[in-house]
């Protein structure tokens, strides 16, 4: 996989209806997948299976709206070599996706960081 688009949301029934129908219509590559992580949405989101390359995945946390555990769950379901994150009321252009795709120029690497909840050291 080369690129994952990961959107996480929460109580946005329609708003991830409508996102599902853009990326329908986009057509994307077999090595770009999209995940949506529903961050404990109520009732619970669902999709009819008709996106290539697309899951969902729920947080299971009690906790109101905690989009960085969203983020993070993302980041490590995702199989893509690039990742690119948003919230779910921000539509991504095709053109913003093969831009990301296509890059061609040295990439950065960034570390994936985050503090543990016991420590106020990074880990890596």
């Amino acid at each position: 996989m080369k690129l994952s688009i990961i959107i996480s949301v929460l109580n946005s029934h329609e708003i991830v209806r409508r996102q599902l129908l853009h990326f329908k219509k986009m057509d994307l590559p077999e090595d770009i997948e999209i995940i949506f992580i529903d961050d404990g949405s109520n009732p619970p989101l669902t999709h009819d299976g008709s996106l290539k390359n697309f899951t969902m995945y729920a947080t299971n946390d009690k906790r109101p709206w905690t989009v960085e555990l969203a983020r993070n769950l993302g980041a490590r379901v995702a199989d893509g070599e690039y990742l690119l994150m948003t919230d779910i009321d921000y539509i991504i252009p095709r053109d913003a996706i093969e831009a990301v795709y296509t890059l061609k120029e040295d990439k950065g690497r960034f570390h994936r960081q985050y503090l543990d909840r016991c420590s106020t050291s990074p880990r890596f």
